[in-house]
């Protein structure tokens, strides 16, 4: 499908701010900047840091970065190095491109997607997929090539890891579809359907997973943290629903991230700095916060008499340690015993 402008130009701005920082060494010597000497003492000296043969970052720069930020970094000097290659990213480096959340993510290797008859191999730094690849599923923002929207989140649902690949489908989903909170998915639906329907007919490894994977993000999961908690849920053979509406008094409408059906319970996920973004938790102090969120909960409570159940980002790295948080706040979790 068609992806909305403002997400190209989104990556556009995403990519040429990313690209800015990356030196390489045959401009910075040309342009008597540096010698060869002068990078590798910098290298040396931890000034610093190597990204591709003949491009660096400043080491600083880089120790601040997600690592989503140092695999758009490691993608950007390999597209900028070899430029006349022409790769096409596939997979997570497409996902950075994209500006995907990858939940757990911190390989660094760069991934290309290749077409049959071409050159080269895979190497440590570059992982190369022998795959075919219409026109319409490459874009071209800034001078760099990848996979569409669409065809990186398929692409990751096949082989990425179920945590790295569910946050970027509902982030992903999310902004393919533009989705506001509380508005009906049936566009949505409708194409996870198509998309279940053509898995049927694929040959692709990963097929089952991806199946599985589609089947549970929707995009209405407003974090990765909520998206990753929906998997574990799903393992757990906790039924659930997510952004759940509860309207207060005096009309305030409430947005629980999930409810534990048939449990008469509400679930929260409590995240980091890194995972939700200060605007859409409110502003003010961290204790005038907590006591906002504690009023908002007895409010909730008030209104449908139901429980609280929060969990944070150590309680979901697995489906069993989300399962005992659970249960030791009572909550019936049948499929533990196979975790």
């Amino acid at each position: 499908m068609a992806i909305a402008a403002v997400e190209l130009i989104a990556a556009e701005n995403r990519i040429r701010n990313a690209l800015a920082p990356i030196l390489l060494r045959r401009e910075l010597v040309r342009l008597g900047e540096a010698s060869d000497g002068e990078l590798l003492t910098r290298v040396r000296e931890g000034g610093l840091r190597r990204l591709a043969h003949g491009a660096y970052i400043d080491a600083s720069l880089w120790e601040s970065m997600f690592p989503e930020q140092r695999l758009l970094a490691v993608t950007l000097a390999h597209a900028k190095r070899y430029r006349e290659r022409n790769w096409v990213f596939a997979r997570e480096s497409a996902a950075a491109l994209w500006g995907l959340p990858l939940y757990g993510f911190t390989g660094l290797r760069v991934h290309v997607a290749t077409r049959e008859g071409s050159r080269g191999h895979s190497t440590r730094p570059v992982a190369r997929y022998l795959t075919e690849l219409p026109e319409p599923d490459i874009v071209d923002a800034a001078g760099v090539r990848f996979t569409s929207l669409e065809r990186t989140l398929l692409d990751l649902a096949h082989s990425a890891t179920p945590e790295v690949a569910i946050g970027a489908l509902d982030a992903g989903i999310r902004r393919m579809f533009q989705m506001e909170r509380g508005e009906s998915a049936s566009a949505v639906a409708e194409w996870r359907e198509r998309r279940l329907a053509e898995s049927k007919r694929s040959g692709r490894p990963g097929v089952r997973a991806a199946r599985q994977l589609l089947q549970i993000a929707d995009g209405r999961a407003e974090s990765v943290l909520e998206s990753v908690s929906k998997l574990q849920l799903s393992r757990l053979q906790v039924p659930y629903d997510v952004q759940v509406p509860v309207r207060a008094a005096g009309g305030t409408t409430y947005w629980m991230d999930f409810e534990l059906l048939g449990q008469d319970a509400f679930g929260e996920v409590d995240g980091t700095a890194k995972y939700f973004d200060r605007s859409t938790h409110g502003a003010g102090t961290p204790e005038e916060r907590l006591l906002a969120e504690k009023r908002r909960e007895d409010e909730v409570r008030g209104v449908t008499g139901k429980r609280f159940v929060r969990w944070g980002a150590q309680h979901i790295h697995t489906a069993r340690r989300l399962g005992e948080r659970l249960s030791s706040f009572g909550i019936a979790v049948s499929g533990l015993e196979h975790c």
